[in-house]
């Protein structure tokens, strides 16, 4: 089984929940955060390298090799039989697991879904999380939530990936339960409402705009 998430931190995670799973079993991630930027040209990982640091400047994941880990994804995929692949409703997870499953993974493959923000019950509560705030000792429920996905349910999953293509806005957003293109202003009035006059520490500012939204509108960022 192949284990496929859409940031090194998440791959981090399942590397060290190895314990839990068969020795046989790999990993890998996607480095690229498609979410935002070009996406019509995604084999070309100048564009996408030029995406990344526009959006994200000199944080961590900006200084990847695309190419590589291009190659080291799609070279991982390309020989799996059985893949299962960890996200949540991040548009960054979500816009990760519609390129996978609509560009990258063989028809043939048989494919399975662990969808963290769906949660998981633990006594008398619904707990849901990324993948990357998972505590370890609960992957192995998650693992035993996981669904396969069919050839219907795969095909809508391309219609939707082309339709974003097709936008290819500057930003992709999480809202009314599905990703959609949406215009780089997106976050302003939000941001704007939490912010004043006085001085705030920016990190402040985009907690409180995290959690607002995650509380009104379901909305993950």
């Amino acid at each position: 089984m192949l284990h496929v998430c859409f940031s090194e931190d998440e791959y981090q995670k399942l590397l060290f929940a190895h314990k839990f799973f068969s020795t046989e079993d790999q990993f890998c991630y996607l480095a690229d955060d498609l979410s935002f930027g070009d996406i019509q040209n995604i084999s070309d990982s100048k564009t996408r390298k030029i995406a990344m640091q526009k959006f994200l400047g000199d944080f961590r994941d900006s200084k990847i090799d695309l190419a590589e880990n291009y190659s080291f994804f799609s070279g991982h995929i390309s020989q799996a039989n059985e893949i299962t692949i960890w996200y949540d409703d991040s548009p960054r997870d979500l816009s990760g697991f519609l390129y996978t499953l609509s560009d990258v993974v063989s028809p043939a493959s048989r494919i399975y879904t662990i969808n963290c923000s769906q949660g998981i019950s633990i006594g008398h509560s619904i707990q849901k999380s990324s993948l990357g705030d998972i505590p370890i000792d609960n992957i192995p429920i998650y693992l035993s939530q996981k669904e396969e996905i069919g050839k219907s349910e795969r095909l809508k999953i391309k219609e939707l990936w082309n339709y974003l293509i097709v936008g290819n806005s500057p930003l992709r957003v999480f809202q009314n339960k599905r990703i959609e293109n949406s215009d780089i202003t997106y976050y302003d009035s939000c941001i704007l409402q939490f912010s004043s006059e006085n001085p705030k520490k920016v990190a402040d500012v985009l907690g409180m705009v995290l959690s607002f939204l995650s509380r009104t509108e379901g909305i993950s960022v």
